[in-house]
């Protein structure tokens, strides 16, 4: 906590007024206990860090929120963007085009989609001088979208759509730690052509009346992705 006794800790009102004069902010006697209550488990060392980073990277006029500030706490947005790219890179090795991807990180989503314009087409670049070019542009994509504060689709399709009686695709799941979770998702074509989830489980671990047919299935559909994104880190 960084109130003791009814009083808030000197070095936590510290941080406050000098990031408040930073941006030409006036801070109140109120809100400076507030953010001291609502900040009290973040430790003081820690948030020395976030607010340097606020003072160095926001650039309005107006005093961080409290979310903004534990958003501070995080990656920088440069080692973010390098996370997310390694990360993408690891989808496509291991889930390819046909998955369908879920993003905790929206920076993310919103610079694939605005370099690439698809999971599908990240997936079908080459590794070369192509690709790092676009690593570079995704990389700035990533910076725009943290500073102007745009938001990707939480999910990008694949190409994969189930068509037949025991189809099944991908799923794979970014998450801002720079993991993969991938799924596998068997359907099923009901009456009246509605295709509905017969089960779901960890990629790699089949199911066994699935059968390894379709496991190994699975890993060629896989494998020119593999060779590809493998090494786009």
């Amino acid at each position: 906590m960084h109130v003791h006794d009814g009083a808030v800790d000197g070095r936590f009102a510290e941080l406050m007024v000098t990031l408040a004069e930073s941006l030409g902010v006036r801070l109140t006697e109120a809100r400076i206990r507030l953010y001291a209550h609502l900040l009290g488990d973040v430790t003081i060392d820690d948030l020395r860090v976030a607010f340097g980073r606020a003072a160095r990277e926001r650039t309005s006029g107006f005093f961080p929120t409290v979310g903004e500030l534990r958003s501070f706490l995080g990656p920088t947005v440069d080692d973010g963007a390098l996370i997310a790219w390694t990360a993408l890179g690891r989808a496509a090795a291991e889930a390819g085009a046909y998955a369908t991807i879920e993003f905790e990180d929206a920076l993310a989503a919103s610079a694939l989609v605005d370099v690439f314009g698809s999971w599908a087409a990240f997936c079908a670049t080459e590794d070369g001088p192509a690709l790092a070019l676009k690593r570079q542009e995704f990389l700035a994509a990533y910076r725009q979208a943290r500073r102007v504060g745009l938001v990707g689709p939480r999910e990008l399709p694949g190409l994969g759509e189930p068509m037949d009686q025991a189809a099944h695709t991908w799923q794979a799941r970014v998450r801002v730690t720079g993991d993969v979770v991938i799924t596998r998702a068997f359907y099923q074509l009901t009456e009246g052509n509605h295709v509905a989830p017969a089960l779901s489980e960890v990629a790699g671990r089949p199911d066994p009346e699935a059968g390894e047919a379709i496991a190994q299935d699975d890993r060629e559909s896989r494998q020119g992705a593999r060779s590809r994104a493998g090494r786009r880190s």
